[in-house]
């Protein structure tokens, strides 16, 4: 903003002082751009009637002495930064405006004019205050031509008419309104934003499309939430019937269906000031049919593809004049091809393009790598439909689960997997070209799934050897993260396997204050906490014998292991193993748990 309306105030005071022999409107630029900015009455200001103004954050601003600015005693106007200030954080003009200072000088300077009398009721100041009211009003009424002028800030009617410039015109009660329903068949483990300008299709054919007029926000634990939506078609041709919107042109992570309860009608209101002027900023942006954004916005029209999924590369200097576009979706032939077409008539002219599609015939001659490197015709222009090995980087996860209930049945384990599954699948999916896969954050969707307790959690490359599992993955330049249902493994340690020891032992310290028993307590406790701490640390599959079991409790300070035996039962099997110190394995989806510890003392 480089023009702000000014208050009534300053206009009294600069009308003041001018017409009293003082200096008005002294105008600098920030930041200085020849010379440091002085007082051109240099040591004769005086400092207590000097005033400073100018714009700060697209704001009317009067600007404090020794808060944001300093003045020597030659006249120099210098900024303070937020140390020098020592009070507060100092505030400077916008870059590239205009300041104003105005002050009165010492006697002598100036010859002295006939008017002197500023005192509030006199003539001079009756007339300057008479002035400086017009002036207000004239420069709120600029301010209000200037902000008219630009998309970001017209209102009403003044928007109407820069909208018109790009071919946007406001929707009014002749277009149908209604309310779309977004849903999913669970409730949301996380909030899902719906972001406003979304478009909803019938599937006929021509489709009648709407688009939402608000950002709407499905809550955690919630199924579904309605949002208003109008079409994009005027009269009866854009009116749909009850639950044909079905069709959700750029996917929402979590969203499942969509449809509208009731058909659409004519209640609809004027279009609101904000959604117009969105559509007026995408119409902007593709209009010049001659960037990279007019690009994406172009592409962004195809259904299923969405900003994340478009790579946009520049080399001024190794390739200069070449764009190169990859577009990381599942495209029929058909989408590709439509796809070229808008490349053709988006793209800037004399640019050659490289794209990822793969259409029949291609567009233009194929382009490689050796004959950008060897010599380029910059005359060319054209989309070059370019061989890659692949859009995607092909990924594997692998999880291991800790439910919060160890006791659950078959059904349930099946329900808490089938959404972890579906957490990672679509936080995976959401991930655009070039996004890197964040453990971190992939481990934070699995814990917010409802019955995990603890996760132990693997990402690696599938085209990649002897890597580690446990750290972020970039994946291949201009691709996309892809992980399959067949790549992504969910066990469930939540198995069972209890365990119930006899174990007779000879105790070291012998130094008893507590009884035989209060004592034998401590050492079971010790017994179990070790050995629990030995199986949590062992790999699965693994073997569990006695004699594993009497090498976890070796030592301990307080007692040697004389003998050991055990019995196991798989609880969710529910077998019971009747003879003692049978070897069990335990796979990877099964939990060890020692359940019951009888301890004797070789004294006894």
């Amino acid at each position: 903003m480089s023009f702000a309306a000014e208050p009534y105030g300053v206009f009294v005071d600069d009308l003041v002082t001018a017409l009293t022999g003082g200096t008005v409107r002294e105008e600098f630029v920030y930041p200085a751009t020849t010379s440091t900015p002085r007082l051109s009455a240099g040591d004769q200001y005086l400092l207590d009637t000097v005033r400073l103004h100018g714009i700060a954050d697209g704001s009317f601003k009067r600007f404090v002495l020794d808060k944001d600015y300093s003045l020597d005693s030659a006249g120099v106007i210098s900024w303070l930064d937020t140390a020098a200030s020592g009070s507060g954080v100092p505030v400077s003009p916008d870059p590239g405006s205009r300041f104003y200072v105005s002050y009165e000088t010492k006697p002598g300077y100036k010859r002295q004019t006939l008017l002197t009398d500023r005192n509030p009721g006199s003539i001079l100041r009756t007339l300057s205050e008479s002035f400086a009211r017009e002036y207000a009003v004239l420069s709120r009424q600029l301010e209000t031509i200037y902000r008219a002028a630009f998309l970001e800030t017209a209102e009403n009617r003044d928007l109407d008419q820069v909208a018109a410039l790009v071919g946007i015109t406001r929707r009014d009660q002749k277009y149908a309104a209604g309310d779309v329903v977004f849903s999913r068949t669970t409730p949301a483990p996380a909030d899902i934003v719906v972001p406003l300008g979304s478009l909803v299709s019938t599937a006929d054919v021509p489709p009648v499309t709407v688009e939402t007029l608000e950002q709407a926000i499905l809550r955690a634990g919630t199924l579904s939430v309605s949002i208003r939506v109008r079409s994009t078609l005027e009269g009866s041709e854009g009116k749909a019937k009850a639950g044909s919107l079905t069709v959700i042109h750029r996917p929402v992570l979590g969203i499942e269906t969509v449809t509208n309860p009731q058909a659409l009608d004519f209640r609809g209101g004027r279009e609101e000031d904000a959604v117009l002027r969105r559509r007026a900023v995408r119409a902007l942006e593709t209009s010049g049919r001659a960037s990279t954004r007019a690009l994406v916005g172009a592409l962004m029209t195809l259904e299923g593809v969405r900003e994340e999924d478009i790579g946009i590369k520049e080399d001024h200097l190794n390739h200069p004049g070449v764009v190169r576009i990859t577009i990381a979706a599942d495209l029929t032939e058909q989408k590709a091809a439509r796809a070229v077409e808008l490349i053709n008539e988006y793209k800037p002219a004399g640019i050659r393009i490289q794209h990822n599609l793969k259409v029949s015939p291609p567009a233009e001659l194929p382009v490689d790598d050796d004959a950008l490197d060897a010599t380029e015709d910059s005359s060319s222009s054209g989309a070059a439909a370019v061989t890659a090995d692949s859009i995607w980087t092909p990924v594997a996860v692998s999880l291991s689960l800790m439910p919060v209930d160890a006791a659950l049945t078959s059904t349930q384990k099946a329900q808490i997997k089938d959404k972890v599954k579906k957490a990672v699948l679509d936080h995976i999916a959401s991930l655009g070209i070039d996004d890197p896969v964040i453990h971190n954050r992939v481990l934070s969707k699995v814990m917010e799934v409802e019955g995990v307790f603890d996760v132990a959690l693997e990402i690696f490359d599938l085209g990649v050897a002897g890597q580690p599992r446990r750290k972020n993955l970039q994946p291949k330049l201009a691709t996309r993260p892809q992980l399959k249902e067949e790549n992504l493994t969910v066990t469930m340690r939540g198995s069972l396997v209890a365990l119930d020891l006899d174990v007779t032992v000879t105790r070291l310290d012998l130094r008893t204050i507590d009884d035989a028993q209060t004592e034998l307590g401590r050492v079971r406790d010790e017994i179990i906490t070790l050995i629990n701490t030995s199986l949590a640390a062992e790999t699965r599959p693994m073997e569990i014998t006695a004699a594993s079991l009497t090498t976890a409790l070796e030592g301990s300070g307080n007692f040697t292991v004389s003998s050991l035996s055990f019995k196991a039962e798989f609880l969710e099997e529910g077998l019971r193993l009747k003879q003692s110190d049978v070897s069990i394995r335990v796979d990877k989806d099964q939990q060890p748990w020692v359940r019951v510890v009888t301890v004797a003392d070789t004294a006894e």
